[in-house]
């Protein structure tokens, strides 16, 4: 698909391969301001482009926007300090209710040089955001909420021009990280209902005993949490470990989709949380699988 842009705030200048942000001083002698998105959809994968600056002042930036609604966006990229002073040169942040959220900062933005081509690339998997420029890691955030499936763009500030070449993205996937005991039952549940369900909704479901990697479990485990966009736990056993892995994705906020059977007796933590409970019988998993479905529909398609 050929990438279409649209300005929303600024000029931009828009030609194969080669995007151009007009800079320019508002009223009040700060840099301007510019935001185009494209038509691309996205939620996970990488996003890359080419990086140069006219020429570096105040306040200068070049990001790319990796998730954006009317009132909200996610970006990494390169910036530079307000007033000259030393400050992060690698960004991710979050700009919502009009003000900037910073999710992690690194580098010296006084190292920003006019002239010279910074390859950025913009990792999304789940909660995670990494930020590479030429090639070497120089940052990475958890952002605090879902992004559901947007469009992408850049945000740029500066007086000068900036110039944005070769945006690509690639699309992955997004996963949907599933916490239940391994056993029967419950494995035919994951195989039947559960992954067929995250297909027809473009996500990967995936268990722990799914990924065979040297080093710690526990480590897996959190790692596929944090790259999930979804968590679903089966918590008709009581089972610690699964209990566990719940408790860690509510601490990322991470959406979660309780599934339970018919007649269990729930702990007091969880008894306050929507739980769909279902038969292990043919038309019940039947009934799981519109009710999941519905659930997925809402999460992933729900406005910022």
């Amino acid at each position: 698909m050929t990438t279409k842009w649209a300005s929303l705030i600024g000029k931009f200048l828009y030609e194969h391969n080669l995007t151009t942000f007009k800079g320019y001083k508002s009223n009040s002698d700060f840099p301007g301001v510019g935001v185009a998105v494209c038509n691309s959809n996205f939620d996970g994968g990488i996003i890359e482009a080419e990086l140069d600056f006219e020429n570096i002042g105040h306040g200068t930036a070049c990001q790319i926007i990796v998730s954006h609604s009317s009132h909200e966006f996610v970006t990494a990229g390169l910036t530079s300090s307000s007033d000259g002073s030393p400050s992060g040169m690698y960004y991710i942040g979050m700009f919502s209710n009009q003000r900037w959220n910073s999710l992690a900062v690194s580098g010296d933005s006084q190292n920003l040089t006019p002239g010279v081509k910074y390859n950025l690339k913009v990792e999304v998997k789940g909660s995670l955001v990494h930020l590479k420029v030429n090639d070497v890691l120089v940052l990475s955030a958890i952002v605090p909420q879902i992004r559901p499936r947007s469009q992408v763009g850049i945000y740029c500030t500066s007086a000068y021009d900036v110039f944005i070449r070769n945006f690509a993205i690639t699309q992955e996937r997004a996963r949907a990280f599933v916490v239940m005991q391994f056993s029967s039952p419950y494995n035919e549940i994951y195989e039947d209902v559960i992954k067929e369900v995250c297909s027809q909704n473009r996500l990967t479901a995936c268990r722990a005993d799914d990924t065979y990697l040297p080093g710690l479990i526990l480590g897996d485990i959190v790692q596929q949490i944090k790259e999930a966009k979804i968590i679903i736990a089966d918590i008709s056993k009581p089972n610690s470990n699964v209990y566990y892995e719940v408790g860690y994705a509510h601490a990322l906020n991470k959406p979660c989709v309780l599934l339970a059977e018919k007649g269990t007796q729930l702990p007091f933590d969880v008894s306050a949380f929507r739980v769909l409970f279902y038969e292990n019988t043919i038309p019940g998993k039947s009934r799981l699988q519109d009710s999941l479905t519905r659930y997925l529909d809402e999460i992933l398609t729900r406005s910022l």
